[in-house]
């Protein structure tokens, strides 16, 4: 039975890890004084029409009146003192003409929040306009809904027998490179590399589906199948890995540092989103928005849609995105359940690095895992 301890307490982790996701934020309780996001706006206008945009505002501040001010460039283009109780909705509009050709950066001021979009004056283009998803008080976290598509946010229902595929498609690779590739490393080493291991896996297949945009779950688990068990011969009879350091003798005890290295992982994985207003931040909510867009177009999009930031080419290095993406296929996950299933796993990887230094380092082993 100790010989399977280790595998049992890794799936109860990422379990309680996704199944928590379903009551994230459940018990915070934090309001923000004011906030604001749009809700539409023209993203390609002509000299002579109107450029108009929606904003949703929250005021819980107690002053009654705030300013707001719409500026491109050096040039405001309105400034009123603004009257917001709880929440308000509201459609603005300016002369185009005070535009200049091409594109624009109008920038909002609320207060002392700041948003802004991009608009296209152009005379030889039919008018757009772009509408983004509208707000609810849930919404409101952190004043940052400007950034937030709502599928991040969202409780998508769990498919937990795709889910538990999954978990066995990614267990069984783990330990494929884990028992037969690196069981001659130190125990966290091997489990420092063999997950390793099948990141760069997921995220190489994922690349190289992307150019045939045949990025889904029956490539990526038959490649990561295949994959494995190749690299399991081949190192098996053709090659020794080795390390050219290794440990020295050590403690097997398990220390109070080690119990508080593990619970801290364990409160970050599991329970600190239960308290927190919302998960998404200025940089992961863009990050999962990507993730979202490999998924929905099973390739590596040329664009970013972003339009109210500017068109721009999809840009980053996309290794977290088709990791999550796989982890997505794979599992079956979405939105925040997915979120935290990458977070835990990431968690987890830190945790065996972390130990392997401690361990190389000549610290106590930690064999408290069923090692």
């Amino acid at each position: 039975m100790k010989r399977f301890s280790f595998p049992i307490i890794v799936f109860l982790f990422l379990l309680f890890a996704v199944f928590s996701s379903q009551y994230w934020h459940s018990f915070n309780s934090f309001q923000p004084e004011k906030a604001f996001f749009l809700e539409s706006f023209d993203s390609v206008v002509s000299e002579s029409q109107k450029a108009c945009f929606a904003v949703s505002f929250l005021n819980n501040s107690g002053t009654e009146r705030l300013a707001f001010k719409a500026e491109t460039g050096s040039q405001v283009l309105f400034s009123e003192s603004l009257k917001v109780e709880g929440e308000k909705s509201r459609e603005f509009c300016f002369n185009a003409s005070e535009l200049s050709q091409g594109e624009n950066t109008v920038k909002l001021s609320f207060s002392d929040l700041s948003l802004f979009y991009h608009v296209k004056k152009d005379d030889s283009l039919k008018p757009e306009k772009t509408v983004l998803d509208s707000g609810s008080s849930q919404d409101w976290t952190l004043g940052i809904s400007l950034l937030e598509d709502k599928a991040l946010q969202g409780k998508a229902g769990i498919n937990w027998l795709w889910f538990f595929a999954g978990l066995v498609l990614l267990f069984f690779a783990f330990f494929v490179f884990c028992f037969k590739v690196f069981d001659s490393f130190p125990k966290f080493a091997s489990l420092s590399l063999s997950l390793a291991a099948v990141f760069c896996l997921l995220i190489l297949n994922a690349w190289a589906l992307g150019f045939f945009s045949q990025i889904s779950f029956f490539p990526i688990a038959l490649l990561l199948v295949i994959e494995a068990v190749i690299v399991s011969f081949a190192f098996r009879n053709f090659f020794k890995p080795s390390l050219h350091f290794q440990p020295g003798k050590s403690a097997e005890s398990f220390n109070s540092f080690d119990f508080l290295l593990i619970a801290l992982v364990v409160f970050l994985s599991v329970f600190v989103h239960l308290l927190t207003p919302t998960h998404l931040q200025y940089f992961n909510a863009f990050y999962e928005r990507s993730t979202g867009l490999v998924v929905e177009s099973n390739s590596i999009p040329s664009l970013d849609p972003l339009s109210y930031l500017g068109s721009r080419p999809f840009a980053f290095i996309p290794g977290y995105f088709l990791l999550e993406a796989s982890f997505s296929f794979l599992t079956g996950l979405q939105s925040q359940a997915l979120f935290a299933f990458t977070t835990a796993i990431a968690n987890l990887f830190l945790l065996f690095c972390v130990f392997w230094a401690f361990e190389a380092l000549g610290f106590k082993r930690y064999r408290a895992l069923g090692f």
